[in-house]
């Protein structure tokens, strides 16, 4: 994003039939629907249901290159990042890769059956976590 490219010789022609000047091209790249672009990271959020942010998991996780494992640690908290290093955009020609960043945005249920309020107001009982904590 932002690269200039110079083509030497393919702009306009000049004054009085004079050789053509350079053309510069300055990069812009779309929008993709997936992923946002800071410079060379790329960045995502994947959708995790809260049980898999509280006990951890391995997820697929799509890239640009196809998909790879990313370990959910237990304890995972609804916003934090991980990062897959080296699977975001080319820095330059030569450069190295950037990294990927997965924002973790958690599900909580919408419906619950009895059995699932009952499982929950268990889990409640038994927590250290007060709903005062941040």
């Amino acid at each position: 994003e932002g690269h200039v490219i110079r083509v030497a010789g393919k702009g306009e022609e000049g004054h009085g039939g004079a050789t053509g000047g350079d053309l510069f091209l300055t990069v812009r790249l779309a929008p993709h629907p997936d992923f946002k672009v800071r410079g060379a990271d790329l960045h995502r959020e994947l959708k995790l249901a809260v049980w898999s942010a509280v006990l951890g998991e391995n997820v697929s996780v799509p890239t640009l290159d196809g998909m790879v494992t990313l370990r959910i640690p237990p304890g995972t908290q609804n916003g934090q990042v991980l990062r897959v290093r080296g699977r975001g955009l080319h820095n330059g020609p030569k450069g190295a890769r950037g990294d990927l960043h997965v924002t973790i945005a958690t599900r909580l249920p919408t419906r619950l059956t009895e059995e699932d309020r009952a499982l929950w107001e268990k889990l409640k009982k038994g927590s250290h976590f007060s709903s005062s904590e941040s």
